[in-house]
């Protein structure tokens, strides 16, 4: 498991904390500040993986945990209401964390009611995410699988080369030959997904590429 992964799992297992100790206050067995301390590990880790993600992706630098917060949730798909939650819960941390002057126990409550019902969602949406292979994970294995058919060359394009990283895995792959048959184009692909461990889509440009692939592949493609 990638360090993403692991914070996935840390974002995991602070929100399953912070549900038991939520409902124990609830229910007179806890005390508000065990909750809040909580409720600010969430919203950390839940920022710490905006900036890691953020960190992996080509031309994205936000500012601070607002700008962070507002571009996860575009990152991630989510709707509006969604990314006032989390732009809202980057706010609540500065608050817990800095605690200038006592809470208004009815609204933090209502912030506890907010980020138990809305973390699942985003937690669901970065597994996923948590699992998109970036290009230093698949660069070594498209080097092995190139010698292995004796490529010229592959390029990588789609979303792994325009953002470094993303949920496909596309490469274009230059044989030096014709291949033999669909059996042959069927075997290439085999070793690239073998080396790489993903799916691979595949293009040989030994056969003919329709025009806007080849569009596409001189705006974004990258050589590995």
């Amino acid at each position: 498991m990638g360090r993403m992964g692991v914070l996935v799992e840390l974002l995991r297992g602070y929100y399953e904390e912070f549900v038991a100790a939520y409902r124990d206050y609830l229910a007179g067995r806890e005390r508000i500040y065990a909750v809040e301390r909580l409720a600010q590990l969430v919203a950390q880790v839940l920022l710490d993986i905006a900036a890691l993600l953020a960190a992996r992706e080509r031309g994205v630098k936000p500012s601070s945990y607002r700008e962070l917060a507002s571009w996860l949730a575009a990152r991630l798909g989510l709707g509006d209401e969604h990314r006032r939650f989390l732009v809202g819960l980057a706010g609540f941390r500065n608050v817990l964390v800095h605690m200038y002057t006592e809470l208004d126990r009815g609204l933090e409550e209502e912030a506890f009611r907010e980020i138990e019902r809305n973390i699942p969602e985003v937690l669901e949406r970065l597994t996923r995410v948590a699992r998109d292979p970036c290009i230093d994970d698949v660069r070594d294995g498209l080097v092995r699988a190139a010698k292995r058919v004796g490529a010229r060359y592959v390029l990588l394009f789609g979303s792994l080369a325009r953002r470094g990283c993303g949920s496909d895995v596309d490469v274009a792959v230059k044989l030096g030959r014709r291949p033999r048959s669909m059996i042959d184009v069927g075997w290439v692909q085999a070793v690239f997904e073998d080396e790489v461990g993903a799916h691979v889509d595949l293009v040989i440009l030994d056969i003919d590429v329709p025009p806007h692939l080849a569009k596409t592949l001189v705006d974004e493609a990258v050589v590995v």
